[in-house]
């Protein structure tokens, strides 16, 4: 999987193959930025939208994935799954490193990562695959 993030305006917003994941497990927050045909785009006219699913323009297919920022999925899992992603700080001699507790869900993430940010989207694969996964038992 990539796990290479997008900023934008200040926000981290997932990568591609976490917005299709998000898809699976129906997101459905209106967002201002999109995946459409594999590239992240901003919709200018500043409408947010669930942006899933299909469209046809000058009689061209378009694949679109809601493309939410990191704080935006958190806000989700934590709305609809009451599930919560809190990331630990840890300062030794390596540096600073961050681990990840998960409550309400039965996802364990073990390893300590070099970035906030990496650290939660980890977390928020691991949370959003094990959704899916329950979801089709």
């Amino acid at each position: 999987m990539n796990d290479e993030l997008f900023n934008y305006g200040g926000d981290v917003y997932v990568p591609i193959e976490t917005a299709e994941l998000l898809s699976k497990a129906k997101f459905n927050l209106p967002v201002l930025m999109t995946y459409r045909d594999g590239e992240l785009t901003h919709q200018s006219q500043g409408l947010t939208d669930n942006y899933n699913g299909i469209s046809y323009k000058n009689n061209r297919l378009h694949v679109h994935f809601s493309a939410p920022s990191l704080s935006c999925v958190q806000k989700w899992l934590r709305e609809k799954f009451n599930i919560y992603i809190d990331i630990q700080t840890y300062i030794d001699s390596i540096g600073v490193r961050f681990g990840v507790n998960v409550s309400g869900c039965n996802i364990v993430v073990p390893d300590l990562y070099k970035t906030y940010e990496g650290a939660l989207l980890i977390a928020i694969n691991a949370v959003v695959k094990k959704i899916i996964e329950d979801k089709n038992k």
